[in-house]
């Protein structure tokens, strides 16, 4: 099995992203919570090399109270639950995943939202 790094991975996905959302509005909206121990985890293990990354530089990670809903995603179906990433282009959501459960998790689930 072909093992790929962090830096390849995100490579490929920004690749993909690009077919599939503007880099200037699209953004990858993080719902979270103080209290979320998942939340945390990837704020400590993922957080820095997603925004680091091309991709996080060209789909900005943007953090969302679940219970201070933005006006600007109004047509974003709301969430209680914690973490969920969204992927938004101008307003309108182009698919989500709930959940982190390691570095792997993200890139896979991630890799999969960019490729539709």
């Amino acid at each position: 099995m072909l093992k790929m790094t962090f830096t390849a991975i995100f490579a490929f996905t920004s690749t993909l992203c690009l077919s599939v959302a503007s880099p200037q509005a699209a953004e990858l909206v993080m719902v979270e919570v103080r209290s979320c121990v998942y939340c945390a985890r990837f704020n400590s293990e993922m957080a820095a090399i997603y925004e680091a990354s091309e991709t996080g530089r060209s789909i900005p990670l943007r953090r969302v109270h679940p219970k201070k809903w933005p006006a600007d995603l109004a047509a974003v179906d709301k969430t209680p639950f914690t973490p969920v990433f969204i992927l938004v282009d101008e307003g309108s959501e182009i698919g989500r995943f709930a959940g982190y459960n390691g570095p792997e998790h993200f890139k896979r689930k991630l890799g999969q939202l960019l490729g539709r």
